[in-house]
């Protein structure tokens, strides 16, 4: 089980959100972290690849001598966009094709953004 996250002192809690795609709701694989349910509601509005303000990461270079760069997960931004609520305690780390992903339990509810 992944430990639980900490906001303002407090830990998840029984419920934790992620944030995807159509690919992340029939695999449940995500590569960003759980979340709160107030900051997946906060990065889906504020952030503007998720929001839908922009529909491609930075093609800035990146200095790979420094971060190592995992190609994961397409650059380009799903259709649509969705928050996914799941039990914590059913969050666990898994390799896939040697990269670390995250895997959530059932569903408990999905919102489109």
């Amino acid at each position: 089980m992944i430990s639980c996250a900490r906001f303002a002192g407090g830990s998840l809690g029984e419920y934790c959100y992620f944030i995807g795609g159509g690919l992340c709701k029939q695999n449940h694989l995500f590569a960003d972290a759980p979340m709160h349910e107030q900051c997946a509601e906060f990065a889906s509005k504020t952030c503007p690849f998720v929001s839908g303000r922009k529909d491609e990461y930075s093609g800035r270079p990146v200095d790979e001598t420094v971060i190592k760069v995992n190609k994961m997960a397409s650059s380009v931004r799903p259709g649509k966009m969705f928050i996914f609520k799941t039990r914590t305690k059913k969050v666990r780390y898994v390799l896939v094709n040697e990269n670390k992903f995250i895997r959530a339990g059932s569903w408990a509810r999905i919102t489109e953004i």
